[in-house]
């Protein structure tokens, strides 16, 4: 069964047929068939004859059985036949061009003036090739189109984050024991009783230390006994044992009067006093009257509450606004009406990567104690004033790829620049280039610029 001329003509091109060119065919001559239906004589075919690029596109219609470009191998009775003129099949691929829906058909991508229409609106934004619009001022009155100058303005930015107040750990400290015993005293018995440096906190009873205690006197006595024997060997050797022995009293927290009592007195310490070494508040007592503890156990942990610490959570996006040193106002909703001042003291260098924050240390100081550990408080860091060029924040249109500002270059005429912005704050956007002071910017009625825009670029 032969095909229909419709067939044919759909796939030779409509262009050509419209255009009247004759279609030859490579090799063999067109069948009388086709020749009749189109009102053309059969062609011989010519000697040799090259594949067209624009006729490639066709291998992915219906019947062109994914055939090489120029082949139109699936058809009947045109078994490795060539396409025909480059004439005819330009004049095919620029007719077919403006057809709607022609850019989606299959085969179709490779003709030459098939991706222009897509390629239009693919990029719903501002086109690059355009250099100004202009629109009347009935237009910029119906779109409310309003521009105001770009200033350069002195800034100083806020930021507001909530944390929690925590202790200086600078300022913490244990007091530990120096050596086994049993305690038998503590002075310092309760969470929250003050303790001053050099205050003894806790007595204990230690063998050790009277065994300690007796080494002492016996080197004593030898010392005397050999001061003066006359064998500077002897004599240097009984200083020794007394130093050592003095020594390790020492360590073990007897004072220098205590340790000399016991050695020219002979006074027996039964009882080691165990003293903090730093002032604070005790935050946890780890001991009881009677129970025994080894070498380097922990008896009490010391904290200042004067001096603490707010550690705030900033957000990624604006860890760029905080530097070390700036201040900051604290606020805590147990006492409303009522602030501290603070600086930042440190912003950690990791990024919390569930929450996606910094945190940001901020040191404050609270000599009445009202404020407390693990308690809530807002921080406002206030960073020092610099000068800026700025736009109010409706002025810049992100188009997802770019930023851009509409700028009057004339009565009527508007020009986008694509500008680097800061840390929008308060309704103001930063401009980092692109738009000079002075400048015009439009910071409304920017939809029909960018209508307009688009409608330039078709």
């Amino acid at each position: 069964m032969k095909p229909s001329i419709l067939a044919v003509t759909g796939l030779v091109g409509l262009g050509a047929i419209a255009a009247g060119t004759a279609v030859h065919f490579g090799k063999l001559p067109a069948p009388s068939w086709l020749a009749a239906k189109l009102g053309q004589p059969a062609l011989a075919a010519p000697a040799s004859s090259t594949a067209n690029p624009g006729a490639g596109s066709m291998a992915g219609m219906p019947g062109m059985n994914g055939q090489s470009t120029g082949s139109m191998a699936g058809m009947p009775g045109m078994n490795g036949q060539s396409t025909g003129s480059d004439k005819a099949q330009t004049s095919a691929a620029a007719g077919m061009a403006g057809m709607p829906g022609m850019a989606g058909m299959p085969g179709m991508s490779g003709m030459s003036g098939m991706s222009q229409g897509a390629a239009g609106n693919q990029n719903a934004t501002i086109a690059p090739s355009i250099q100004a619009v202009t629109i009347s001022p009935g237009e910029q009155a119906l779109a409310d189109v309003n521009t105001v100058p770009a200033t350069v303005q002195e800034l100083s930015s806020s930021l507001r984050a909530v944390g929690q107040i925590a202790y200086d750990t600078r300022l913490l400290s244990q007091v530990t024991a120096r050596v086994a015993g049993r305690i038998d005293a503590l002075p310092v018995s309760a969470v929250g009783d003050r303790v001053r440096p050099g205050q003894t906190v806790a007595s204990l009873y230690s063998p050790d230390l009277v065994a300690a205690e007796a080494e002492l006197r016996i080197a004593g006595q030898a010392d005397r006994a050999l001061g003066s024997s006359g064998y500077p060997v002897v004599d240097a050797g009984a200083r020794e044992l007394v130093r050592a022995a003095r020594e390790k009293l020492a360590l073990w927290g007897l004072s220098p009067r205590q340790i000399r009592d016991l050695q020219h007195d002979h006074r027996t310490v039964v009882d080691i006093p165990i003293s903090s070494t730093q002032g604070g508040v005790v935050v946890d007592r780890k001991v009881e009257v009677g129970q025994y503890v080894k070498a380097g156990d922990v008896l009490f942990d010391l904290a200042d509450p004067r001096t603490l610490w707010v550690l705030a959570d900033i957000p990624e996006t604006e860890i760029g606004l905080v530097q070390l040193g700036d201040a900051a106002d604290v606020t805590a909703p147990a006492f409303p009406g009522r602030h501290w001042h603070g600086h930042v003291s440190l912003i950690y260098p990791q990024l919390d990567p569930q929450t996606r924050t910094i945190k940001v240390r901020i040191q404050v100081d609270s000599p009445a104690e009202n404020l407390r550990p693990q308690m809530y408080a807002t921080v406002a860091i206030a960073s020092p004033a610099r000068r800026e060029l700025e736009v109010p924040t409706s002025a810049v249109v992100d188009t997802g790829l770019r930023k851009i500002v509409w700028v009057k270059v004339g009565k009527d005429t508007f020009r986008p620049r694509q500008v680097q912005v800061g840390t929008a704050m308060g309704g103001q956007t930063p401009i980092l280039g692109g738009v000079s002071a002075g400048d015009q910017v439009a910071v409304s009625g920017g939809f029909l610029l960018d209508a307009s825009a688009q409608l330039q670029a078709e």
